[in-house]
């Protein structure tokens, strides 16, 4: 079975409890991705008051932007061709700043691209060898924590006490991730769900994220 029969057959599987509206597919869960777009303007806001010479760190901002808009697309039209504008932006979010962390913490942009790589080839073998998700919890989204946690302590080891704003990350995106967990139990009762809820937290652990690479990066000016 290739990657497409196997994206389709786990969007065919997508539990969606709330009623559209009109031709709005999810209005509330929709709507929440004004939150996305909420903490960009605060991670353009962060990085113009900070003296930051990286113009990588920059993007970030926009790709918080795109995973508001792809995800507001997605669940105003649920398609499967809706939802890959979902899913990318947030996957290269992720990696896209994991590549940072790891090339400023390291200082070696094999090592980034090293790591990066053996966790997109993770990424792909779960999809084939693991089941799709764990008491309402994507798989990958499982995948990534573990990641960021042995992430977290490779970091300490390297970097030290600047390591630990590394640590409201882990913290919140923990948190979205029972997020997930607790809409599978309250989806069947309320019929409009919690996904809104991950929509705000995930945006947070975003913002939090620029936060961090910001903390690295000064960091880096003063050594």
């Amino acid at each position: 079975m290739n990657i497409w029969k196997l994206y389709l057959k786990a969007y065919s599987q997508d539990f969606n409890c709330e009623k559209s509206w009109g031709y709005i597919s999810e209005p509330i869960t929709a709507i929440s991705n004004i939150a996305f777009l909420i903490s960009s303007y605060f991670a353009f806001r962060l990085l113009s008051k900070n003296t930051t010479t990286d113009p990588k760190l920059r993007r970030l901002p926009w790709f918080i932007g795109l995973i508001g808009i792809g995800s507001g697309l997605y669940h105003s039209f649920n398609n499967p061709y809706t939802l890959i504008g979902d899913l990318l932006p947030i996957y290269f979010f992720i990696l896209y700043s994991v590549f940072l962390i790891l090339q400023k913490a390291f200082k070696n942009i094999l090592i980034a691209y090293s790591i990066s790589l053996t966790l997109i080839l993770i990424q792909l073998l779960s999809l084939t060898n693991l089941p799709q998700s764990f008491i309402g919890v994507p798989t990958h989204h499982i995948i990534n924590l573990s990641f960021f946690i042995l992430l977290f302590y490779w970091l300490y080891r390297r970097i030290g006490r600047v390591a630990l704003w590394f640590i409201p990350v882990l913290l919140v995106y923990a948190l979205a991730l029972l997020s997930r967990t607790v809409d599978l139990l309250v989806s069947p009762i309320t019929k409009i769900g919690t996904h809104s809820v991950w929509h705000i937290i995930v945006s947070l652990a975003a913002y939090l994220t620029v936060v961090f690479l910001v903390k690295l990066e000064l960091n880096e000016i003063k050594s």
